[in-house]
């Protein structure tokens, strides 16, 4: 292994290790931060409630209102994390597994570097070349699964949608249509001049 493979290897893996840290916090994120939220909004207004009652008044009917749906929101967001734990857990011990070698390669290339009159380290060389194929690799895998998944979960959901919505979004079709009739009848009438647009000079 030469200083140049060394120096080389380790800014493409500092690269890597930047963008999955990054990755692992936007995935911790995305995990936790509908349960703080939603439990901060809980607390919110049960404060408002307490304070109620400690003034010897009755919470007003919002107030108890806004109390009931954060709750639900609250349950709701405990259920969410609840079913997200495997995706979460599964991509996160990956992303933390990754970092934790690329971090151990890049000490072990330090630690060759600093070494006085360092041989070739065929086998160390070897190490590297496969850490920063893996973790380059894992980063361009990991882009195109969540491009898939977004894309495969978007049509879930709209197909589930269209199967709960089936009749509402029908009229809504119709709605449309008559809609778009109306302004082409409307362009019509007004001599062929359409009803969006800059009026014309003359």
């Amino acid at each position: 292994m030469t200083d140049d493979y060394a120096a080389i290897t380790t800014s493409i893996m500092a690269a890597v290790q930047v963008i999955a840290t990054v990755q692992f916090e936007r995935l911790l994120k995305e995990w936790t931060a509908p349960v703080l939220t939603s439990t901060e909004r809980k607390w919110a207004a049960q404060d408002r409630v307490i304070a109620r009652l400690k003034a010897d008044q009755e919470p007003t009917q919002q107030e108890l209102a806004e109390l009931g749906e954060t709750t639900v929101l609250r349950q709701q967001a405990e259920r969410d994390g609840r079913n997200g734990l495997i995706k979460f857990g599964v991509t996160g011990v990956l992303w933390a597994t990754l970092s934790l070698l690329i971090v151990w390669t890049i000490v072990k290339v330090l630690r060759w570097s600093a070494t006085p009159h360092h041989g070739p380290a065929p086998e160390l060389a070897s190490f590297v070349f496969l850490t920063t194929v893996s973790a380059v690799g894992a980063l361009v895998l990991a882009a195109m699964v969540s491009v898939m998944a977004r894309v495969i979960g978007s049509a879930f959901v709209d197909e589930r949608r269209q199967k709960a919505l089936r009749e509402h979004l029908d009229e809504v079709d119709r709605r449309l249509r008559a809609y778009e009739e109306s302004l082409s009848t409307t362009s019509d009438e007004g001599g062929g001049i359409p009803t969006t647009g800059a009026p014309a000079d003359g």
